[in-house]
């Protein structure tokens, strides 16, 4: 086995529950309004409200941010840049993607 195809192997075993998981925090916070994505290429649209989908830019560059100052790199996108735009390394590992996930919460949950 190649060194591609193992870390395309380790991507397939680590990005459900990464999705999952991201998926997941949308019970826990009315700003996050959806998330979406494929594989490891996640977004979560980050919303001031979720009835009417009102953009929460400020919020999403304040998460950027935050996340930044603890050594996690995202990016957002979108029209508004709201969009949490989250692209791990293939070779993330269960602890890795366990880490960013605590992170994102504990974030979210601060007082913006």
């Amino acid at each position: 086995m190649t060194q591609t195809s193992q870390s395309l192997q380790c991507s397939s075993r680590s990005d459900v529950p990464f999705y999952m998981k991201t998926d997941s925090l949308q019970d826990k916070h009315d700003c996050i309004g959806d998330v979406r994505g494929i594989g490891l290429f996640i977004g979560v649209d980050l919303v001031t409200d979720r009835t009417t989908k009102s953009e929460a830019t400020a919020l999403a560059i304040h998460v950027k941010d935050r996340m930044r100052d603890k050594r996690i790199l995202l990016g957002t996108e979108g029209p508004k840049d709201n969009i949490l735009k989250i692209r791990p390394p293939l070779t993330i590992q269960p602890d890795d993607v366990d880490m960013i996930i605590s992170t994102l919460d504990h974030i979210l949950n601060e007082r913006f």
